[in-house]
């Protein structure tokens, strides 16, 4: 009877932190509902808008509509950002990024691609097509963050 009553309490006890142990999830795995949602196009050659305005510290879903039949991409220079999800660079177009957190994203040809991030930094940031001869060609743009 002592040894049922052992062996049912290490059963709770266990199953108790089994529970805990996955419950609640890392915030970096969650979903993420952005604050604001911006959508910017790729098309000849340039981004439509090449200017947005966000709010410091808030949570933004950034998507990049790529309408021509060439890859394109839209990287944020020098931005201090948490990616939460999304985004992606290819090494030979600027994705080696030394471990920073870079606002970047991918897409092929007419393909999206988006990014979600937390702007923490106020400040005036280009953003430009890494493409070999896009950003000379003027595929070039200003995020604000405010």
């Amino acid at each position: 009877m002592r040894l049922r009553l052992v062996l049912a309490a290490i059963g709770l006890i266990t199953l108790a932190v089994l529970v805990s142990a996955c419950g609640g999830g890392d915030s970096k795995t969650a979903a993420v509902t952005p604050d604001s949602t911006f959508t910017i196009q790729a098309k000849n050659v340039k981004f439509l808008p090449d200017k947005l305005t966000v709010q410091a510290g808030s949570v933004i879903e950034l998507k990049l509509e790529n309408l021509d039949a060439t890859e394109h991409d839209l990287q944020v220079e020098g931005l201090d950002a948490d990616i939460m999800s999304g985004g992606s660079m290819k090494a030979e177009h600027g994705g080696g990024h030394g471990g920073k957190q870079m606002v970047a994203v991918h897409t092929m040809a007419n393909e999206m691609g988006s990014i979600v991030f937390r702007a923490n930094k106020k400040g005036t940031y280009n953003f430009y097509c890494t493409i070999t001869g896009h950003k000379e060609a003027g595929m070039v743009g200003t995020l604000t963050v405010e």
